[in-house]
């Protein structure tokens, strides 16, 4: 498994590189104007229609927290410090996220534009705007992974990598605007504290590599995967549009669960 070779170390000049750039980001959230915040939101929102609304309810599902994590499931079977790093990252995202919700106090779009002016996927929400906790989710799973996986031995797949994580959690958080649910300025601020926490995951699993070379806790992390699948099936979501992506992650749940199992059979590591 990928996960037992000897991966680079990383000293504190690729630390602050990665914090780098979302201070960027803090500044274009700083830029953006209050009528410029509107005139984003809509045009976004109204292009965005171009598309059907199953495609985008499946997009913002990936940023449930526990539908992310089970359509990571089979990076147990590929590089489960990346996975764990996810996991993580949860306890920082969920702070920030709370935190700046309950201070901001933000209204959302639906609270403030008349309802005529833009198109509302799902639940009609009004409170707490900033930030995107679904693009929190995104971008701290995007930022764990990649924060493991990189540096990568292979330039071109490693491009084309880093492009196709970044690529999936901005979309994510497009797809918030496309549901009617944020403003620009909320998605770039769940960009930013997501990565943050992405990093935290990273961090941890650097510095307690147990967290992830432990057999017994692999296996815990194993069948609590696969018991979330099972839930995330069963319960209601905020977007029965996409119900097509549930039903994709948890089979690839399950799947990543009996190659799991295989793997013990042939008594191979997993």
């Amino acid at each position: 498994m990928n996960d037992q070779t000897v991966e680079q170390r990383w000293s504190s000049k690729h630390w602050l590189a990665w914090l780098g750039w979302p201070m960027l980001i803090a500044l274009l959230i700083w830029a953006i104007s209050p009528a410029q915040q509107v005139a984003l939101f809509t045009a976004i929102n109204l292009q965005a229609r171009v598309l059907p609304d199953w495609f985008w309810s499946a997009l913002t599902l990936f940023g449930d927290t526990a539908v992310l994590l089970v359509g990571m499931s089979p990076l147990l079977l590929w590089r489960r410090q990346a996975l764990v790093a996810a996991i993580a990252a949860i306890p920082a995202g969920g702070l920030m996220s709370v935190s700046a919700k309950r201070l901001a106090d933000a209204p959302r779009p639906a609270a403030v534009l008349d309802m005529a002016q833009f198109h509302v996927i799902g639940p009609t929400l009004n409170l707490h705007s900033f930030p995107s906790g679904h693009t929190i989710t995104a971008f701290a799973a995007a930022s764990a992974v990649l924060a493991v996986i990189l540096p990568g031995r292979h330039p071109l797949r490693t491009a084309l990598l880093i492009a196709a994580i970044l690529a999936l959690a901005a979309a994510v958080g497009l797809s918030r605007i496309a549901v009617g649910a944020h403003w620009p300025n909320d998605v770039l601020a769940g960009a930013l504290f997501g990565w943050l926490a992405g990093l935290s995951g990273a961090w941890l699993t650097r510095r307690f590599p147990v967290l992830w070379q432990s057999q017994r806790l692999a296996t815990g992390l194993a069948a609590l995967l696969f018991a979330i699948g099972v839930w995330v099936l069963l319960r209601r979501i905020d977007y029965p549009l996409g119900v097509a992506a549930v039903w994709m992650v948890s089979s690839s749940c399950a799947i990543t669960m009996i190659a799991l199992a295989r793997r013990r059979m042939l008594g191979l590591s997993a």
